[in-house]
């Protein structure tokens, strides 16, 4: 079963949302997914308006996102080389980190792919930014799995973490799947206490084994000690990993905080894209769309505006 159904990718247009659709559509030809492209203009003014000023208000949200559609479609076709038969674009409106969020459920995607724009990559782990406001609300609250996608020097080498914990337990299938389709080579990690005996970590290590084993790929065991999420980016150096797998909790609000410290520390500050694996999302969740939702008629083909 493909690991990925149907993938979208949010792009503001700047140089981050470059490289997350250049690694969205990655993502998507490795699993035959489908692809959507989301752009989202522009909330409503927050004074009140007229009838008047309401309707010069979407006709001008028409004209953008007339011009919009086919600009997005061409850097995509650029950036990418796929046919815009091969994806959609949408451009929907509303306040940024809603609308992709709704737009992930109005289509049912297993795969949220978003830009950092701070400076990750191959900055030093002490001086690498933030993600943006909207790439970490979106990371924080999606119930589908997330990729953080950063520029970095392809090595084809994947990092899993786990804890052996049913969540850590979907990243691991999830690196397993990538691994298989991309032929890569597969770090899977655990770190320990600071505390721990040397017999511990021979014993986790053999219990890395064992999970290994389980999903039935080759891989290699790492089993070190330390603080989760700093020994983890300290693995992702170390090994040259092109991307970093961990496990979300899927939940949105004060439940989940909201990520998990770990997955969390990840996907702000890892050297290299970070994959946050959720699968506890209902099968098939749907929303209706906002009011401000733009829907074009007459689309260029290959690209539409959904309602």
């Amino acid at each position: 079963m493909a690991l990925w159904r149907r993938v979208v990718t949010a792009t503001d247009l700047s140089d981050a949302a470059d490289v997350a659709i250049s690694q969205g559509a990655e993502q998507a030809c490795l699993f035959d997914a489908r692809w959507t492209v989301v752009h989202v203009l522009p909330t409503w003014p927050g004074a009140p308006m007229t009838p008047e000023a309401i309707r010069q208000v979407l006709l001008r949200r028409e004209r953008l996102a007339a011009e919009f559609l086919p600009a997005i479609g061409n850097r995509v076709t650029s950036l990418t080389g796929r046919d815009a038969g091969e994806f959609e674009v949408v451009v929907d409106d509303g306040l940024p980190s809603e609308s992709i969020l709704r737009r992930c459920e109005l289509v049912d995607a297993d795969l949220l792919v978003v830009g950092q724009t701070g400076g990750g990559g191959s900055a030093p782990p002490a001086t690498r930014r933030l993600m943006g406001s909207v790439a970490e609300a979106v990371t924080r609250d999606c119930r589908r799995s997330v990729l953080v996608a950063r520029a970095s020097a392809p090595t084809n080498r994947l990092l899993a973490a786990t804890d052996f914990s049913p969540r850590s337990w979907e990243a691991l299938r999830a690196a397993a799947a990538l691994q298989r389709r991309r032929g890569a080579e597969l770090i899977v990690m655990h770190v320990l206490d600071e505390t721990a005996s040397f017999d511990d970590v021979a014993r986790t290590r053999q219990r890395l084994r064992w999970a290994i084993t389980e999903l039935g790929v080759a891989a290699e065991p790492l089993a070190v000690t330390g603080t989760p999420a700093a020994a983890i980016l300290r693995a992702a150096d170390e090994q040259r990993a092109d991307l970093v797998i961990v496990g979300g909790t899927g939940r949105s609000g004060l439940a989940g905080l909201l990520l998990g410290s770990v997955a969390a520390g990840v996907a702000r500050l890892s050297p290299c894209p970070a994959l946050i694996v959720r699968h506890d999302r209902p099968a098939s969740s749907r929303r209706t769309p906002a009011m401000g939702t733009i829907a074009m008629a007459g689309a260029v083909p290959g690209l539409k505006s959904i309602t």
